[in-house]
């Protein structure tokens, strides 16, 4: 397989995990310059490639982002509540 489709590969796996999409959708409109870390897109993969079910409620998300003004500490607050308003269910790291 070439890069190219397993770069296509990787996109429909994750357009088709609908809790992620919602996740990653309204994070890009909470803070453009945040993004979900490797370990959920890890257990998306995984899942997939044994074609297991895989359940995102209970998940663990960790949230990355950059601040240049230093403000990381009230705005990973901030992130963490709105996330945990929108996602009740999913634990916010």
């Amino acid at each position: 397989m070439t890069p190219s489709n397993y770069h296509d590969q990787f996109q429909q796996i994750v357009r088709a995990q609908p809790t992620l999409m919602r996740i990653l959708h309204q994070l890009a409109q909470l803070h453009s310059e945040a993004y979900v870390a490797a370990g959920v897109l890890r257990h998306v993969i995984w899942a997939h490639l044994h074609d297991w079910e895989y359940e995102m409620n209970h998940t663990e998300v960790d949230v990355i982002f950059y601040d240049e003004n230093k403000q990381a500490r009230a705005i990973e607050q901030q992130l963490t509540d709105q996330l945990k308003d929108y996602f009740p269910d999913i634990c916010w790291m």
